[in-house]
């Protein structure tokens, strides 16, 4: 039996099918990567902002502490900065811990500051970061570092480089 086709018959060939699924794969594939990359940078841009405001968070409390000096009648540096044994003296690396008698504590060598922690109990962050000397539970190590480096005085200034 001989089957005969004519023009007004409906439906899809072969091709045209094959062409649909090509068509919604590449749509796919590239909306995929366009939400990964936003993803990407949504990650990237959040850990920069994060570094900053815990940069900034270490300039006031080196500016807390020079501060503080000047009302109790001290050097400005004093704590600081003023003696080579203190732990932000120039050309050494030291990390902000917080408050208490000894706010800034000198690392070993540049770039060897230890790493933040931040809590992570109860599978919920509370936002903060410290400095931990290890492994505490519920608290894990992010890859954020607080170092500060300061350069000399500029002048006879209060001011640092």
């Amino acid at each position: 039996m001989k089957r005969t086709f004519t023009r007004n018959q409906k439906g899809f060939t072969l091709v045209e099918t094959l062409v649909a699924v090509l068509i919604i794969t590449l749509v796919s594939v590239g909306t995929a990567k366009g939400l990964q990359r936003a993803l990407s940078s949504y990650i990237f841009s959040k850990d920069e902002v994060i570094g900053f405001y815990l940069a900034q968070e270490s300039f006031e409390k080196i500016k807390n502490m020079r501060d503080n000096n000047v009302i109790n009648g001290r050097d400005w540096l004093y704590g600081i900065a003023q003696y080579s044994s203190d732990p932000c003296y120039f050309g050494s690396s030291c990390t902000v811990v917080g408050s208490g008698p000894t706010p800034a504590v000198r690392c070993t060598t540049p770039t060897s500051c230890p790493a933040l922690y931040q809590y992570q109990g109860s599978g919920t962050t509370n936002g903060f970061y410290y400095n931990l000397t290890g492994p505490i539970t519920g608290w894990v190590q992010t890859q954020f570092i607080r170092e500060v480096n300061l350069a000399g005085r500029v002048g006879n200034s209060q001011r640092l480089a």
